[in-house]
């Protein structure tokens, strides 16, 4: 790359500054986020910060140290890596990505060649592992333990390619034809049988998973955010498979079908459940919707270190103590696209997102002052402006099918009334909510509000503008989950609308540039108004 042309700012810190004005912008964004993470993104300068899970993930992916560095020395403005080309070099020494065999109530490595090995064996040996000649050998009842306690010593274990295990359980697929990258993501799960499967939200990663159950033919543990959730696995299961409808369970009723669903909040609720779905030899377990690891999903994940795992999410925003338990316990990234590639390609609908930020009243400003951020937050996401301005836009969107998404039930019940429609939150039977859910799918429904529920496992494909009054603070992964729910594809290709409403001032302002990162990360604009 001539010295003109080069771009990327790698400053000592590892963070690495892209001009969003660039020429380049798109293709260099989409380099940097296979071994980096958006940290922040100003107008005009983007930010990507890498570290060192950002890159045992992209090595996990077959990426090497070498064809990072050489990309970053090629574009970057030093031509040079500089000291983030001694952190990816690190990296890439404490990363160990081998098959692991089954042998006598444990699990074999071999970690002959392996650039650390003089570091790695001690911190085997300290964690309960066994040594014998080149082969280290990890109980099955601490496997999982020693994998995390190795993680947190800086060192990176990836098992690939898992022994079968579990009673079969034959499944077809039927009735569909996967997309390209559908088939991909269940190719690369075929190969390494333990990981984490990136897909928007929108583009069918039920379906993905149901091709992973088709590989291995398995008896299957099927995770879920919650009912509405696994009714909708219920759905796609039995129409997109041979699998009949007394085949499936779920664990607080029967934890003995071939395939059981159980939520990530029963498990919380009653730890004893988990000898009771571990006794039927599920053959492979899926967290749909990935979530953060409470005490008893650890233990579960402790006690399933020899059976291969899945996990579904559209985007990962954990704490390091929290990719660190699922990247040792799960896996790493194996399979990712990107939102804006698969919206081009005509996969998802195209999304047009814009923000509204609107001006804040005396009345309003009177109510502030003085009040801690909790209570400015509340009042501010609760301004009565927002119902109106929701009004005006529903007025200028008179085809379209609408949901209106708030995180204060108040403000729901406020929407609700004034637009005469249906409101489902945590408090609506599930008879209520199938039967509105039905009734927004064939017709009689336009419009529905929703509380926080309303941020995943909606499946309603016909929605086409989604409408935000109030969010949980600066969530990325909620605003990503809220613009998913409108993307998929529509019959007649037309666009979907995102409009999120926001007080012009903080805290709700500084939370709404923090809720964009994500979006924005994977080529989405926002088009920024005031009022």
């Amino acid at each position: 790359m001539p010295p003109e042309n080069r771009s990327l700012i790698i400053q000592s810190d590892n963070r690495i500054l892209l001009e969003t004005a660039n020429p380049r912008y798109h293709y260099l964004r989409e380099k940097l986020l296979a071994f980096s993470e958006m940290e922040s993104a100003p107008e005009y300068m983007h930010v990507f910060a890498v570290n060192r899970f950002s890159l045992w993930n992209a090595f996990s992916r077959k990426i090497t140290a070498e064809e990072i560095i050489s990309f970053l020395a090629a574009e970057s403005v030093s031509g040079t890596a500089g000291q983030t080309g001694m952190l990816i070099r690190d990296a890439w020494q404490r990363f160990f990505s081998g098959q692991i065999s089954k042998a006598g109530g444990g699990f074999l490595i071999n970690l002959s060649g392996f650039a650390r090995k003089s570091e790695l064996p001690a911190c085997l040996l300290s964690a309960g592992a066994l040594k014998d000649e080149e082969n280290f050998f990890l109980p099955e009842s601490c496997a999982a333990e020693i994998k995390l306690q190795i993680f947190k010593k800086g060192f990176f274990i990836n098992f690939e390619n898992f022994a079968e295990c579990g009673a079969d359980f034959d499944i077809k697929i039927r009735n569909f034809t996967p997309y390209y990258y559908q088939q991909e993501a269940a190719q690369k799960f075929r190969q390494y049988k333990n990981g984490i499967v990136m897909l928007p939200c929108g583009a069918g990663k039920t379906a993905a998973a149901l091709l992973c159950m088709a590989e291995l033919k398995k008896r299957a543990l099927i995770f879920t955010a919650g009912r509405i959730s696994g009714e909708q696995w219920i759905r796609e299961i039995t129409g997109k498979t041979g699998i009949e409808i007394d085949s499936i369970g779920r664990a607080d009723e029967n934890t003995g079908c071939p395939v059981t669903i159980v939520t990530y909040r029963l498990l919380a609720q009653k730890p004893a459940l988990i000898p009771a779905l571990l006794e039927n030899l599920p053959g492979l377990i899926i967290f749909d919707d990935v979530q953060k690891p409470g005490e008893n999903l650890l233990e579960f994940l402790k006690q399933i270190a020899h059976i291969p795992k899945l996990a579904l999410s559209a985007a990962l925003f954990f704490s390091e103590a929290e990719i660190s338990v699922l990247m040792s316990l799960i896996g790493p990234v194996i399979y990712q696209q990107y939102w804006k590639k698969l919206e081009e390609e005509g996969f998802l609908s195209k999304a047009v997102c814009r923000e509204i930020i609107i001006a804040v009243s005396d009345e309003t400003k009177k109510k502030l002052a003085g009040k801690p951020d909790t209570q400015k937050r509340k009042i501010l996401a609760c301004m009565p402006d927002k119902l109106r301005i929701a009004a005006e836009i529903i007025s200028k969107h008179p085809q379209e099918k609408i949901l209106i998404l708030a995180s204060f039930l108040e403000q729901c019940r406020e929407a609700a009334k004034l637009f005469s429609c249906p409101l489902l939150s945590g408090s609506s039977s599930p008879e209520k909510r199938r039967r509105t859910l039905e009734e927004f799918r064939n017709g009689k429904i336009r419009i529905c509000v929703f509380s926080d529920i309303g941020n995943t496992a909606l499946d309603l494909p016909e929605a086409s503008l989604l409408i935000q009054l109030s969010g949980r603070f600066g969530s990325p992964l909620e605003e990503a989950q809220r613009i998913g729910r409108i993307l998929r594809k529509k019959h007649d290709s037309r666009c979907a609308f995102f409009y999120t409403l926001v007080a012009g001032e903080n805290p709700e302002r500084n939370y709404s540039m923090q809720r964009r990162l994500f979006m924005i990360s994977q080529g989405y604009e926002y088009e920024i108004s005031a009022l």
